[in-house]
């Protein structure tokens, strides 16, 4: 956007000049800029170039994820037959990102972004589980399981249901809706 092209043109410079780090910062802002701006459409070529550029830019994968998600909860909200292209695409970026994390608590903000995106895939919230589990928290990983127990339940997965709901069992021996749940299914 002409309002603060200034970034963008030096990136083109730094990007001639084959200083592709600096380009892709300078992009980055820009892009940041044109968010901010409201010019999201902007931002999502630029922050689409910066990885054409350098596919390990972290940084710009992420924002990108971030825009793309926001676009398809408005065009989810409009109507637009389109949301469901652009919240793949939005889950393809969090997926990558999800691969290259390095800790727990990134991996748990990721598979936030992403089971937000795509409620419908259990393996998501058995990720969500277990990285609760990794990080101590056997509450939200018993919330994850049961999550996935009713899913099963409705799907008439009972075998799936019960091993699931054996495993919230195993964690929280005191779980009554896990052994109530568990003691219908097998009735």
């Amino acid at each position: 956007h002409p309002d603060f092209d200034l970034p963008r043109r030096i990136g083109q410079i730094d990007e001639a000049l084959g200083q592709i780090a600096e380009a892709c910062r300078r992009y980055v802002g820009y892009a940041d800029a044109c968010a901010q701006a409201g010019y999201p459409d902007v931002a999502v070529a630029t922050l689409a170039r910066v990885l054409d550029l350098d596919v390990a830019q972290i940084q710009a994968r992420e924002r990108l994820a971030e825009l793309l998600a926001k676009r398809s909860r408005d065009q989810q909200a409009a109507g637009d037959p389109e949301a469901a292209a652009t919240s793949r695409e939005a889950a393809e970026h969090w997926e990558l990102l999800l691969a290259a994390a390095q800790t727990p608590e990134d991996r748990q903000r990721l598979l936030t972004e992403l089971t937000t995106l795509l409620p419908e895939r259990d393996d998501l919230r058995e990720q969500m589980a277990e990285v609760s589990l990794e990080l101590g928290d056997t509450a939200q990983a018993v919330i994850e399981l049961q999550e996935l127990a009713i899913q099963a339940l409705l799907a008439q997965q009972l075998e799936r249901a019960v091993e699931i709901l054996e495993r919230i069992v195993v964690l929280d021996p005191e779980e009554i809706m896990a052994i109530q749940s568990l003691g219908d299914t097998y009735a």
